[in-house]
């Protein structure tokens, strides 16, 4: 069988740089894939830090406008704590006050109905009160000191009495409540 020869007319010299271009092609296609590899990591790596920063920097916005409406939101319970607060104590002041009238209508009852009360004042604690009558009648007064000693008050105190010219007598008492 013949054999095939190969017959190379290029000097060795030329066919061994033919091997190291053949290598130098391979390692040059392999450092450029590697290099677009590298390029192509980088690019995503700072693409998402990118995004991240953009989403962190989100995040920190809502949580800003978060702690904004938050702290809103406590001034106004704040306010409505005092709001309420304050009602309740309207509410104890009115309850106290309405207590306090009925003492007094109480008190100014037990009173002649031929005496002209002129005034009547709640003091102190509320378990104090002043009160001023008029009457045309030295009796009619005489009736109101007499009604005050016999009431049930702990003091019945005589601040003034007096007769006007034109006849009409004065008196001021204070009472204490039992």
């Amino acid at each position: 069988m013949p054999t095939k020869s190969v017959i190379n007319l290029l000097p060795e010299s030329a066919v061994a740089g033919s091997k190291k271009l053949s290598i130098f092609k391979a390692l040059q296609a392999v450092l450029i894939v590697l290099t677009l590899v590298s390029l192509i990591l980088t690019i995503g790596v700072w693409s998402i830090s990118l995004i991240t920063a953009r989403e962190i920097a989100a995040e920190n916005l809502k949580f800003k406008t978060l702690e904004e409406k938050i702290q809103a939101y406590s001034k106004k319970e704040q306010q409505f704590y005092l709001l309420a607060r304050q009602l309740d104590k309207v509410g104890e002041l009115l309850n106290s006050r309405a207590g306090l009238e009925k003492e007094l209508n109480n008190t100014i009852s037990v009173f002649p109905a031929e005496a002209v009360l002129t005034s009547a004042k709640i003091e102190g604690s509320g378990k104090e009160m002043s009160i001023k009558y008029v009457a045309d009648n030295l009796n009619i007064m005489a009736k109101v000191i007499s009604v005050a000693k016999t009431k049930p008050f702990s003091l019945v105190r005589i601040n003034g009495f007096s007769r006007e010219l034109s006849g009409q007598y004065f008196i001021d008492l204070t009472v204490q409540l039992l």
